[in-house]
């Protein structure tokens, strides 16, 4: 089972080759999604899904959850950009730390 990481604030140390997820929270019922950005060299996009909370229906938000394994040792970061897929601006922003050990 792979690490969970909720709290984007602090370093994340991962393995190369053990997979890990970044969970953000969001409301996909307006039209707003989180896309990550990041280097592929050292990243390997496994999965990417979204659950909503409760009931779901519009106005219910809930979580992202996206699988990473790193590929190779070093120092990285995924740039995290809440927006529309049709818009060109984000409205939040998250850089998240990595540190791959081997």
């Amino acid at each position: 089972m792979p690490k969970v990481y909720r709290n984007l604030d602090q370093e994340i140390v991962a393995s190369v080759g053990e997979p890990f997820v970044v969970e953000l929270e969001g409301n996909a019922t307006t039209g707003y999604q989180w896309q990550l950005e990041f280097d592929e060299s050292k990243l390997k996009l496994i999965g990417d899904e979204y659950e909503p909370i409760g009931t779901g229906g519009v106005g219910h938000g809930g979580q992202h959850r996206f699988t990473l394994q790193p590929v190779a040792a070093g120092e990285a970061s995924i740039l995290a950009k809440y927006k529309r897929a049709w818009e060109p601006e984000h409205l939040e922003q998250k850089e998240i730390s990595l540190r791959i050990k081997k």
